[in-house]
């Protein structure tokens, strides 16, 4: 397991002064980058390898969103490598060992000259230990996106959207559909595909559909193609 400290910056919360979903998310991508880096397998020694670990779904449990300057410990470590894939757990607790925020993740090992995905081999993932995932519902790699959804406006990509892998950061497109969430509605679970990366210049469009208990929004690229679909599932809290 890797973990860091840390803890709920103003820059960090939305209009309720507590962690915004979006921080939430980038402490875990944070977290698992550190411990690559720790192990010698972050950004610049995977790309001499001409590899990545691209995320390919999320399953985020929201028990609680922590208050302005709450002390944070963030946790990642992998449960399972299968072929090309990676998945990965995290949490996010208090300094008293509260769980604020839970999560499985799966992720892909590509080469990024062809693009394709490789099985990572034992001196790739030597660093990693496994440990024992979260007691979570199994991970679905599909968001089942709802028929007759809506079109809504179309989006552009900007230069902050790209990460190091030259495309649409994943939290960012979740970010993209928090603009579709109804007032008062409050999230309790996440679940987020990534299908097709989206690049600088290009433009988005997104279809939504909201029901009780759902909120989901998919984002297309120009040819129709998925890029990502997310599904906010409302809080019983």
């Amino acid at each position: 397991m890797y973990k860091f400290g840390s803890r709920v910056r103003y820059s960090e919360v939305g209009s309720d002064g507590r962690l915004s979903i979006s921080s939430a998310i980038n402490y875990m991508q944070d977290c698992s980058t550190f411990q690559s880096e720790y192990i010698g397998l972050g950004v610049e020694g995977l790309k001499k390898l001409g590899r990545a670990w691209l995320l390919t779904a999320w399953d985020i449990c929201i028990n609680e969103l922590p208050e302005l300057g709450s002390e944070l410990e963030i946790m990642t470590w992998p449960t399972e490598f299968k072929g090309f894939l990676g998945y990965r757990n995290f949490v996010i607790a208090s300094g008293e060992g509260k769980a604020y925020v839970q999560a499985n993740s799966l992720w892909a090992y590509v080469d990024t000259v062809s693009g394709r995905p490789v099985k990572p081999t034992d001196e790739e993932i030597r660093g990693y230990s496994i440990e024992a995932a979260l007691g979570m519902d199994k991970l679905e790699r599909r968001v089942r996106l709802p028929e007759n959804m809506e079109t809504a406006e179309a989006i552009n990509i900007r230069k902050h959207q790209i990460d190091t892998n030259g495309h649409v950061n994943n939290c960012e497109y979740v970010k993209m559909a928090l603009e579709y969430l109804p007032e008062g509605f409050e999230i309790g679970r996440i679940h987020v595909e990534y299908r097709t990366p989206a690049y600088y210049g290009m433009r988005l469009t997104a279809k939504t559909s909201i029901d009780e208990e759902n909120v989901f929004v998919a984002l297309y690229d120009e040819t129709g193609s998925l890029c990502s679909a997310v599904r906010f599932v409302r809080s019983n809290r």
